[in-house]
């Protein structure tokens, strides 16, 4: 990106443009330039928690700071939960809902009106779910709908279905 963006650079000064037409290339070039250092930042934020880890890890060791193989393996499975729970989020995102739905007490029409956020505590850590509120087109009826919280099975409760089974089994 940034040998395109020189070179572009190097043909304005070349082909000795009139003032209009360089003052716009050079607004586009910085611009350019501006993606350029967010799409730089956005890739340090997109390191895994695990990346991140052994970076502090690598950095102790090569101070002579050895860790004790307990504290890495207890930092390794919290960062490999956090980055789970970060791609559990993003997987939740992504499962799509229908726009319209049929009311479960009157069957008219439900249309989605709002989008709700949930926590919910998974096996990996905590999460978030977003999913469409609907209501019940019909002025008698006023149903309320999150179809998503029942394909999920997290109806009434801010848990997943296997995090309650190993809460169950444990206490």
């Amino acid at each position: 990106m940034r040998k395109t963006l020189k070179k572009l650079e190097n043909l304005i000064e070349e082909l000795n443009f009139n003032p209009d037409i360089v003052n716009k290339l050079s607004k586009i070039y910085k611009e350019l330039e501006k993606e350029e250092e967010m799409r730089a930042i956005c890739e340090k934020e997109r390191k895994t928690e695990i990346e991140k880890f052994m970076e502090v890890s690598k950095k102790n060791i090569d101070t002579n700071a050895i860790p004790r193989m307990e504290d890495l393996e207890i930092g390794l499975r919290e960062a490999a939960l956090r980055d789970g729970a970060k791609a559990l989020s993003k997987v939740l995102g992504e499962i799509p809902e229908k726009k319209k739905i049929p009311c479960n007490k009157c069957d008219s029409e439900m249309k989605s009106i709002d989008i709700r956020k949930k926590e919910i505590t998974s096996l990996l850590g905590e999460t978030t779910l977003l999913r469409n509120y609907y209501q019940c087109t019909n002025p008698e009826c006023k149903n309320h709908s999150l179809p998503k919280d029942i394909q999920l099975d997290v109806k009434q409760t801010s848990f997943s279905p296997w995090s309650e089974k190993v809460d169950g089994e444990s206490g």
